[in-house]
């Protein structure tokens, strides 16, 4: 009767080299999927950019709206912190010049503000926004304001 011996094996070294070089080929795969799909970040970046031009030509918008078509353009760059009150907002700085007003056979003025965004002191505007100011709204105002007195 033959006893079966146990026999240890020694595992061959290309097994060791198998393994790193499984781990090359993983790591410049790894690397060339980053090479192409790593731009889409920067994408994201400048739509969340584009996106906070946006609400920040919208809060200026706001802004003339309430002064109607009395406001009074700012041609120079006028950081935003200063409307905003939020030190974050530093970085971003704002424009608006309005349009010379049409009048209708009733009186009614009307003018067009565009509002400029722009980020970091660039030359060229981030977000361009154009609001409609009329003197029928100050006027649909007035009259509301008169019910309420009633």
């Amino acid at each position: 009767m033959l006893l079966y011996k146990k026999i240890k094996k020694k595992r061959p070294a290309f097994m060791l080299v198998s393994a790193l070089l499984a781990t090359l080929i993983l790591m410049m795969i790894a690397h060339g999927f980053m090479l192409m799909y790593g731009g889409q970040f920067t994408y994201l970046q400048a739509a969340k950019t584009a996106s906070e031009g946006q609400q920040y030509a919208e809060l200026v918008g706001e802004k003339v709206k309430l002064e109607g078509i009395d406001a009074e353009e700012v041609t120079s760059k006028t950081n935003l912190d200063t409307l905003t009150g939020n030190d974050k907002d530093k970085d971003w700085q704002y424009t608006y010049e309005i349009s010379d007003g049409t009048e209708d056979d009733n009186g009614n003025i009307f003018k067009v503000a565009t509002i400029k965004i722009y980020k970091d002191g660039e030359n060229s505007p981030r977000y361009t926004y154009e609001v409609p100011l009329s003197s029928l709204d100050n006027k649909i105002l007035s009259d509301s304001d008169n019910l309420y007195s009633l």
